[in-house]
């Protein structure tokens, strides 16, 4: 029975994923059409947070006013989160700010929730990264946790100017609503990582090779286009204001963004994120103006 284990060990170690060993596809999906989209563009912004759930106390009222009849208790809800690595928050989600929003969605009357992500390349399986990071825990009585690596994959096409097709998961395109749970965050190649950024946990693995080759920040907003979220919460309590996407000089922002939709989120999360490296003298090449940012630049043009 050791010998057994040993072997099931060493193939595991030895052998890569096996999403990286082969890319299926089972079956071709048109764009994902948020439900969203036919409401007013409303972005929230909450300053001075600490407590997740006096984030959502405070939330209430605009939840109550806007959002009741979009997310109804029948609606299968899928949350996508940042597992990119298992490097703590604001790297990745904070399991605390996790609970709380899927104990906020219950007390909204939300019964059928799960989460999902596929984490990096190099930190794959995304399950154990979920387990280094708490998620577990955090999910447990809560709701259950897909990772995507799993399958099954869809094709998408895409109208944009670098990308045409991309590889996702089913469970994103299928699910009836989709909340992206994003962090605040720089990003040593893309600029930043807000909302827009954190379509790319839903792209195959396969398919972030050539995402990362060129033209990355266009292709970011690009993949908007596929699979649009209805809400997008970026918890911006705490951000990196240099490196990332996984370790860089932290600040304490205290600010969390919510909105429908998710172009109009990263810029007031932007702003956030522009006034705190402003006033650590970290500025780098970030603009005042944000459409003077790549990312934000090409979802002008092919997302608002």
């Amino acid at each position: 029975m050791n010998v057994i284990r040993f072997a099931a060990s060493l193939k595991r170690r030895l052998l890569p994923p096996a999403v990286l060993r082969r890319l299926v596809r089972e079956g071709t999906y048109q764009p994902r059409r948020p439900a969203c989209s036919r409401q007013p563009r409303d972005t929230d912004i909450f300053t001075d947070v600490e407590d997740p759930r006096s984030l959502f106390r405070s939330f209430g009222p605009a939840w109550d006013a806007r959002f009741k009849d979009l997310f109804l208790p029948h609606h299968e809800i899928l949350i996508k989160i940042n597992l990119n690595t298992a490097d703590p928050y604001p790297a990745s989600t904070d399991p605390g700010m996790l609970a709380a929003l899927i104990d906020f969605l219950q007390e909204k009357g939300c019964r059928k929730i799960r989460v999902g992500d596929c984490s990096s390349i190099r930190a794959l399986p995304t399950a154990k990264v979920a387990r280094k990071t708490g998620i577990p825990e955090a999910l447990s009585g809560r709701a259950p946790f897909i990772p995507f690596d799993d399958g099954p994959w869809v094709s998408i096409p895409v109208d944009g100017y670098f990308l045409k097709q991309v590889t996702v998961p089913l469970a994103a395109v299928t699910a009836d609503r989709l909340i992206f749970l994003a962090n605040m965050k720089t990003h040593n190649e893309s600029d930043f990582s807000l909302g827009m950024k954190l379509s790319v946990g839903l792209l195959h693995p396969l398919e972030r090779y050539p995402l990362h080759r060129d033209h990355l920040r266009e292709k970011i907003a690009e993949l908007v286009l596929a699979v649009p979220p209805d809400l997008t919460l970026i918890d911006g309590r705490t951000a990196f204001v240099t490196g990332g996407p996984d370790r860089g000089e932290t600040a304490r922002c205290g600010a969390v963004v919510v909105g429908t939709h998710v172009v109009q989120a990263d810029l007031a999360a932007y702003g956030i994120l522009y006034e705190a490296k402003k006033r650590l003298d970290r500025l780098g090449a970030f603009t005042e103006d944000p459409f003077g940012m790549v990312q934000f630049a090409h979802a002008k043009r092919v997302v608002l």
